[in-house]
């Protein structure tokens, strides 16, 4: 897991929140939280900088953000026939497939230039700071059978899901976490607590180390019940019934899908006591979330089974990191004229929330 590269940027964006804040105004937390997990996701899928953090108007980042935008349009989600059929009088929608035609053009020259200098031997990384394209060439030469190895196309293909996958849903995640600790000034407190006891308490800045987010409990609780509150998936995929069956006393044909109701779930009060609080002890050792076992489903903001999500602990490691360094060098609250203190308005795409509007004012420590 490449926890020292999360720490890296975590770093660049205090550094943007500084350049920010001048004590007056408060912060666009969703802005830069973007920012801070598009170059993640870049540099992690193939050591490529979108240098977001530093340059947010950037072509590079305004593509991508473009072509993000275009694919959770709900009109074409819900009827694909515009875009296989009817392309051709729909101008905007041309321009956004010629970007991604841009974008793709991107992807196989990375490609290209990563297994040239893989193939010269001229790379010096350590086995957990290897992005995801590294990894896949070098399981490709491991195999020793073109037949079976993946195709540039198809390294393309899983390039572009892990983006989709790991970029907006876990920038999300960590605005709702900064949220609900402006909200939960005790919950902030216990956790910087430690976060410094774990990270030290000097006027430096510390990466944390992959053992050191392992030591991280508390703060884990604040991301699994922040994640259970608001997590940004707000249904599993679609699951075809292979079978007649009877679920909960309803009948279920085969053939039928189905799709399991992630935010009802999270919020039902016969699953949680108290759902619309937040409370992250219900997450420590022998609590509520503890009590559940083998009852059921009742916490899967990854989905579960064969098709959890492949990202779960690159996501989770890297709120961890982003939320222990955040604390140890800031605290922070919500503005004076704040609409939102007892409840956040959200919105989304298709299938994931996001914070409609977040602000927060930082105050830093050292």
């Amino acid at each position: 897991m490449p926890v020292m590269m999360f720490g890296r940027q975590c770093e660049r964006m205090m550094v943007a929140f500084e350049k920010e804040e001048d004590g007056l105004v408060s912060i666009d937390v969703p802005k830069f939280l973007q920012r801070f997990t598009l170059d993640i996701i870049g540099l992690a899928a193939f050591d490529y900088d979108f240098e977001a953090l530093d340059n947010p108007d950037n072509e590079k980042v305004k593509m991508y953000n473009e072509i993000i935008k275009g694919t959770q349009n709900p009109i074409y989600f819900f009827f694909p026939i515009l875009e296989k059929y009817f392309l051709w009088v729909i101008p905007k929608r041309r321009a956004l497939h010629r970007k991604m035609d841009e974008m793709n053009t991107i992807f196989f020259s990375i490609i290209d230039r990563k297994r040239k200098t893989l193939a010269s031997n001229k790379h010096n990384i350590e086995e957990g700071e290897k992005d995801l394209l590294t990894l896949m060439l070098e399981a490709n030469e491991d195999t020793g059978n073109p037949q079976h190895q993946l195709s540039d196309v198809e390294l393309r293909d899983n390039l572009a899901a892990f983006f989709l996958a790991g970029h907006d849903t876990t920038s999300n995640a960590l605005s709702f976490a900064l949220y609900y600790l402006a909200v939960n000034q005790h919950v902030q407190g216990k956790a910087r607590e430690e976060a410094i006891r774990i990270l030290g308490d000097g006027d430096d800045i510390v990466y944390p180390s992959a053992q050191q987010c392992s030591d991280m409990k508390y703060i884990y609780m604040v991301v699994k019940e922040t994640l259970r509150m608001s997590g940004p998936a707000q249904n599993t995929l679609p699951r075809q019934s292979n079978r007649d069956t009877e679920l909960a006393g309803t009948f279920i044909p085969k053939g039928a899908s189905l799709i399991a109701d992630i935010f009802v779930m999270h919020h039902d009060p016969s699953v949680w006591k108290d759902p619309e609080a937040f409370f992250p002890e219900r997450f420590a050792p022998g609590g509520e979330s503890e009590s559940k076992a083998g009852q059921g489903l009742s916490w899967a903001p990854f989905g579960s089974g064969s098709r959890q999500c492949i990202g779960m602990n690159f996501s989770l490691a890297e709120q961890k990191v982003a939320l222990s360094m955040l604390l140890r060098k800031f605290t922070w609250t919500l503005p004076g004229n704040s609409t939102i203190e007892h409840h956040i308005v959200i919105g989304g795409g298709v299938g994931i929330i996001s914070p409609e509007e977040l602000h927060l004012k930082f105050m830093k420590r050292f």
